[in-house]
């Protein structure tokens, strides 16, 4: 019976049926790239999940995030793009000693992806390997010859 018990309190505690999870709602302009269960992060370390995307009566998009631990209520809720269009709430803390309250509504920020050319590299030699990279270049090149002296004609 004692077994039965340790078993059963640690399938609770493994499916987080005692945690209170923090639900908040953010208001963003564009949600672009942002979907259901999308990762929301602290310095890296993920604090959520979205829960759900909807326009209310307004026409605002709110996002419904649940959130592991409480933050100061004066934190920052920004939406990340990344190289491959997908998106994640970045999360800056505030200095507040008031904390949000479930349900709270907040407004995000959106930050504009600015690829640079080394996350272009590292995205190809992710994809595709250096040496594929490099042949790519190569026929990039060739194409752009052809393309320069068939202007000239």
């Amino acid at each position: 019976m004692a077994r039965l018990l340790i078993l059963f309190s640690f399938l609770l505690t493994s499916c987080n049926a005692f945690r209170d999870d923090l639900e908040l709602k953010i208001v963003f302009a564009d949600v672009s790239g942002l979907t259901v269960s999308s990762r929301v992060t602290l310095n890296g370390l993920e604090l959520g999940r979205v829960k759900s995307i909807e326009l209310d009566n307004s026409y605002q998009v709110i996002t419904t995030i649940f959130l592991t631990d409480n933050l100061p209520s004066d934190s920052q809720f920004t939406l990340i793009p990344n190289a491959l269009g997908q998106s994640e709430i970045k999360v800056t803390t505030g200095k507040s000693t008031s904390l949000f309250k479930t349900g709270q509504q907040v407004t995000g920020q959106i930050e504009k992806f600015k690829p640079s050319s080394e996350e272009g590299d590292n995205l190809i030699d992710n994809l595709f390997g250096i040496k594929k990279r490099d042949s790519l270049l190569l026929e990039l090149r060739r194409l752009n010859k052809k393309v320069d002296s068939l202007m000239k004609k």
